[in-house]
C-alpha cells in the first residue's frame, strides 16, 4: 500500500468515527434537557377557563367557534372516543401505564395531525390527574385568534376524549313540546264552525264504533263545532234499534246538554234505563218527544208496513230523510262534513282532526290530542283493530 492510500484510510477511519461520536453528545445532551424541562409534579397547574374564544379581552362570536366544531365532529362524530396512536420513535407500542405528560403530548400530537383543519395548531398547556384519567389544556391559534380547550386522555395513553359528562350534576333538560299531530285534511270544504253529520244505525257495530270515536270530539270541541248524530233512512237490527234511534233523537234534539253522558253510558253497556238516569235526563220530556216523532215521521206506521221495507227486509226510518237523500247515505257509517261526504279512521284522534281541518282557523282546542286506538266495534269498551270502512249497508 502506497504512502497515499494510507493516508486515505486514515482519513476515512477518522471521519466515521466522528460520525459515531456525534448521535452519542446528541443523545445526551437531548437527556440534559429532558431533566431539566420535567415539570415539577407536586405543583399542580393552573386551568384556564374552558371553551372561551378570545382575541385580547373581546369573546369571538358562536360563527367563529370553527376551530371547537372541527374538534368535535373528528372526536365525536367521526370516532369517539379516538383510538390515539400510541407508537414510540422506533415503532414499538406503549404498554401498560404511561405519564401524564407522555399520553397529553400524544394527544396533542393526534389531535394536530388528523383533527383539525389546516391552518389551525393546537399546543399543550399542562396536564394533570383527574378521575382515573390525564386531564390536559391545549391551546388552539389560528390567524382568527386563539382559545384554550381542554380534553382527556386514558392513562395507557390509547383513548382520547374531547369532552366529559359530568354525572354527579343534575342536566337541565327543557320540556319537550307536545307533538301535536296536524289536521286531516278530508278534502272538506271550510268553514269557521264546520258542520259535522254522523250518520248511523244505534244497533249497528260500526256505527257504535263511529259513534266512541266522535264522542271525545264532540266533547272537546262543543260550541266550536256543530257535531250531530243523524240517523240512517232504514232499519237493519229489528225494533229495538227504531226505539233506540227515536230515543237519541230526542234526547239529542230536546236535552242536548247531556246527550254526550248519555251516548257514552249506553255504547258501553246497552243499559238504557240506568244510562238515563245517570245522565239526568227527563223522562217526561223525553216520554212527550218520542210520541210526537213517532207521528211527525211515520216511525210505527212504516214497521208495521212491510210492503213499504227496502229490499223487503228493512223497515224506512225517516227521521232524517231529507239529509240522508241530500248527502246520497248509503249506510252505518256515514260522516258528513261541511255538506261533504268524508272518509274518517274510527279513533278519537283521527276523528279529531278530520273536524279541525274544516275550520278556517282550527281553535286552541284542536291542540289537544287525543287517543290514536281505534274504538271497538259494537257495545263494549276497549280498542280493536282499525275496520277501514267496514259498516252496515244493504
Amino acid at each position: 500500500m502506497t504512502e497515499e492510500e494510507r493516508k486515505d484510510e486514515t482519513s476515512e477511519n477518522k471521519e466515521e468515527e466522528k460520525a459515531e461520536e456525534q448521535p452519542q453528545e446528541k443523545a445526551q445532551e437531548d437527556e440534559g434537557n429532558d431533566e431539566e424541562e420535567q415539570p415539577e409534579e407536586e405543583a399542580k397547574p393552573e386551568k384556564p377557563k374552558k371553551r372561551h374564544l378570545e382575541i385580547g379581552k373581546t369573546k369571538f362570536s358562536i360563527s367563529l367557534m370553527f376551530i371547537a366544531v372541527a374538534f368535535f365532529a373528528a372526536g365525536f362524530l367521526v370516532n369517539a372516543p379516538a383510538a390515539i396512536s400510541t407508537g414510540t420513535a422506533d415503532g414499538a407500542s406503549l404498554t401498560g401505564q404511561v405519564t401524564a405528560q407522555e399520553a397529553s403530548t400524544t394527544a396533542v400530537d393526534y389531535i394536530n395531525n388528523y383533527l383539525l383543519q389546516p391552518g389551525v395548531e393546537a399546543e399543550l398547556i399542562n396536564y394533570t390527574e383527574a378521575n382515573g384519567v390525564y386531564e390536559f389544556n391545549m391551546g388552539f391559534t389560528s390567524d382568527q385568534g386563539s382559545m384554550v380547550y381542554v380534553s382527556y386522555v386514558t392513562k395507557d395513553g390509547k383513548l382520547l376524549f374531547t369532552n366529559t359528562v359530568d354525572m354527579g350534576e343534575t342536566p337541565d333538560i327543557p320540556d319537550a313540546a307536545p307533538q301535536t299531530p296536524p289536521p286531516q285534511d278530508t278534502g272538506a270544504p271550510k268553514a269557521d264552525k264546520p258542520k259535522v253529520d254522523v250518520f248511523i244505525m244505534s244497533y249497528c257495530p260500526y256505527g257504535l264504533q263511529m259513534q266512541k270515536a266522535a264522542l271525545p270530539a264532540m266533547e272537546l270541541l262543543a260550541g266550536k263545532a256543530d257535531i250531530n248524530i243523524r240517523f240512517v233512512y232504514y232499519i237493519m237490527h229489528e225494533k229495538m234499534e227504531i226505539d233506540e234511534n227515536t230515543r237519541q233523537y230526542c234526547i239529542q234534539k230536546e236535552q242536548n246538554d247531556k246527550l254526550i253522558d248519555y251516548l257514552e253510558c249506553f255504547t258501553l253497556t246497552d243499559d238504557t234505563d240506568t244510562c238515563r238516569a245517570t245522565a239526568g235526563i227527563d223522562e217526561t220530556m223525553l216520554s212527550s218527544c218520542m210520541t210526537a216523532a213517532d207521528t211527525e215521521f211515520s216511525i210505527t206506521a212504516n214497521y208495521e208496513d212491510t210492503a213499504s221495507w227496502l229490499s223487503g227486509r228493512f223497515p224506512l226510518y225517516d227521521v232524517d230523510k231529507a239529509l240522508n237523500e241530500q248527502y246520497s247515505v248509503g249506510g252505518s257509517p256515514t260522516v258528513v262534513i261541511n255538506g261533504e261526504q268524508v272518509t274518517v279512521e274510527r279513533s278519537p284522534e283521527a276523528f279529531k282532526q278530520a273536524v279541525c281541518g274544516a275550520f278556517n282557523t282550527p281553535p286552541e282546542e284542536c291542540s289537544t290530542t287525543l287517543s290514536t286506538a281505534s274504538s271497538s266495534p259494537g257495545i263494549g269498551g276497549g280498542t280493536g283493530a282499525s275496520t277501514g270502512n267496514a259498516g252496515c249497508a244493504t
